[in-house]
């Protein structure tokens, strides 16, 4: 782990600009946890946790897939693409290979991060990182 932020911080100011983008599927119903990814965690919904750091992200644009109309109001605040959730990807049979394989279909990119709000404590500068990572050495997947 040493030796991936080394390169980092040496490579900073050459590393190619390719277009990167978050997605970002949150539902707006949970089987398993009642309405998780709206429950109030230290005074704000989970979902606000990781969506609030991403303006000072290194991503080129943000993508947020949902069926909510809260989230929808929220991405047009923050400038974020808001896309509506297709219904048969919405189902519990859906997983996040299909969401990202129906992506990659609809937006052009380069890199295609898929983020998770479940991971409230995912910090800004690992995010930042890992672009910084993909780009430089031109890695295709990367599980973070």
């Amino acid at each position: 782990f040493k030796y991936f932020v080394i390169i980092l911080l040496f490579f900073d100011n050459e590393v190619p600009s390719m277009k990167t983008i978050a997605i970002i599927p949150i539902k707006s119903r949970s089987e398993r946890v009642k309405n998780k990814n709206f429950r109030t965690v230290s005074d704000k919904p989970l979902y606000r946790h990781l969506l609030d750091k991403l303006p000072d992200s290194r991503f080129d644009e943000i993508y947020i897939d949902s069926d909510s109309l809260e989230l929808q109001n929220y991405c047009e605040s923050m400038g974020f693409y808001f896309l509506e959730r297709k219904p048969e990807l919405a189902s519990n049979d859906a997983n996040g290979n299909d969401l990202l394989n129906y992506h990659r279909e609809i937006i052009d990119a380069d890199f295609y991060f898929q983020l998770f709000i479940t991971s409230p404590l995912l910090k800004l500068e690992t995010i930042n990182n890992c672009i910084k990572f993909c780009n430089f050495f031109n890695i295709s997947s990367l599980v973070c």
